[in-house]
């Protein structure tokens, strides 16, 4: 009898969990509206960290301020193994407002899905504050990263490829012969198997983001 009600009450912990899961995802992939940052005036996507960590789900994201006369960008998020490039794993289109204020948030969201790896990536551009458009991304890659993930909390310092390093995600996995010294992003790429970086590069005209966003990247050899 005993065995019977807890074979009924696991089942239903577990819909309830994939249903908690399935709804997170199903959130960040429709339009929503965020409060702005306090203080700011700036709209912001925001983090539900409490029920990300029950569900393991992980994120990078914040908020970049476009450089001066350049009001147009792209963000992706580069994969890197053994040491090299590999590709573009995901990327978005950010435009600031000439004159205006550039702040654009983005997020990026990966973890196991009620089917299989699941992954979105979206930003917000400040004339578009009530709109979020989520893509869906490389899923089966980034929950094969196992290692510590960080993301940029002021304005990036690191750059890789030409890209200013909003956040990166590493493999637990260390490279063969190699010592495990970390620290820098470059030194990441380095010592782990295999890193993502997420970057952004930006661009004085629409025309030469619009190219840069289509074209694709040569692989290192």
């Amino acid at each position: 009898m005993l065995f019977r009600i807890w074979r009924v009450a696991r089942t239903a912990l577990t819909l309830a969990l994939v249903a908690c899961c399935g709804y997170l995802l199903w959130r960040d992939s429709h339009p929503s509206v965020a409060p702005p940052v306090s203080g700011t005036g700036r709209p912001s996507l925001q983090a539900d960290t409490a029920l990300r960590s029950f569900l393991d789900a992980k994120s990078i994201g914040g908020e970049y301020e476009l450089p001066e006369n350049e009001n147009y960008g792209v963000i992706a998020v580069l994969a890197f193994e053994d040491g090299k490039f590999r590709g573009r794993r995901g990327q978005w289109a950010i435009t600031g407002i000439p004159g205006g204020t550039r702040a654009v948030s983005y997020q990026l969201l990966w973890g196991q899905g009620a089917d299989g790896p699941r992954a979105v990536g979206g930003t917000r551009t400040p004339d578009d504050a009530a709109h979020t458009v989520f893509r869906k991304e490389d899923g089966a890659f980034l929950c094969g990263l196992d290692g510590p993930w960080n993301s940029t909390r002021s304005a990036p310092s690191e750059e890789v490829r030409g890209y200013r390093v909003l956040g990166h995600i590493l493999s637990s996995e260390i490279r063969p012969g190699r010592s495990g010294t970390f620290g820098r992003v470059v030194d990441d790429i380095e010592n782990r198997q295999t890193v993502a970086v997420v970057g952004v590069k930006t661009f004085p005209t629409a025309s030469q983001s619009s190219e840069w966003f289509f074209t694709r990247e040569p692989l290192d050899p």
